[in-house]
């Protein structure tokens, strides 16, 4: 009996250092979600997902709409995790109902776009774990615009960051933003999570709608948890 009682005192003991070990390992800081109901924009229904998702893990989640692309980058610096859905182009996104851009490179001749290379300073994005590039072709280079991803991550430091080579579904890539997120919340790599959402979007559509064009760059095996 006495042996049955000192274990039933260990396994509570142990749920115990579990359960605040959980607590303590919750995420923090600050993430922000940019999204544009314009044309129907790629994926801006897996917006709300995607928040979930973030204050699941204890995240500090803002989520905008239609903002202009000053306001996009003005504070990424701080953010643990930055997610932009719209549409896009090799080198940037569109923002603000299209009157405005937001590239990696600085492009002078173009005044209605906003560069990450005019605003933040190599490594700026260090405390970053994750950007997400919802959009077409933002893993593509534009010899203009630059490359949102690489610049990113290689230039401004982020952990990682994923974006579409291809032209995407605005169905398949809500429905696959939505998963990648709740995967990454359930402790998986990006890596991992972005095959895991890729299966699921083509079980549930029957085609990938050109999700399974997503790049990484980075470390594939960041996990924002």
């Amino acid at each position: 009996m006495k042996q049955v009682r000192k274990i039933i005192a260990l396994l509570i003991a142990v749920c115990l250092v579990v359960g605040c070990s959980s607590q303590a390992f919750a995420a923090s800081g600050t993430t922000e979600i940019f999204f544009f109901n314009y044309q129907g924009s790629v994926g801006e229904g897996g917006t709300a997902q995607i928040k979930s998702s973030l204050n699941s893990l204890g995240y500090t989640t803002n989520r905008y709409v239609n903002v202009h692309a000053y306001y996009v980058r003005r504070t990424m610096n701080e953010d643990k995790v930055f997610a932009i859905v719209s549409h896009g182009a090799p080198g940037r996104v569109v923002c603000k109902d299209g009157s405005t851009t937001m590239s990696a490179s600085a492009v002078n001749s173009d005044n209605n776009n906003y560069s990450l290379a005019a605003w933040f300073n190599s490594g700026a994005l260090s405390g970053m774990k994750f950007a997400y590039y919802g959009a077409c072709q933002t893993a593509r280079t534009s010899a203009t615009y630059g490359n949102l991803l690489t610049y990113t991550t290689g230039t401004l430091g982020a952990s990682c960051a994923l974006g579409f080579y291809d032209s995407v579904s605005s169905a398949k890539a809500t429905y696959y933003e939505g998963k990648l997120f709740q995967y990454l919340a359930s402790g998986y790599t990006v890596a991992r999570a972005n095959n895991m959402a890729q299966v699921a979007t083509y079980n549930a559509y029957g085609s990938y709608g050109a999700v399974d064009s997503a790049q990484i760059t980075g470390n594939s095996n960041t996990r924002i948890n």
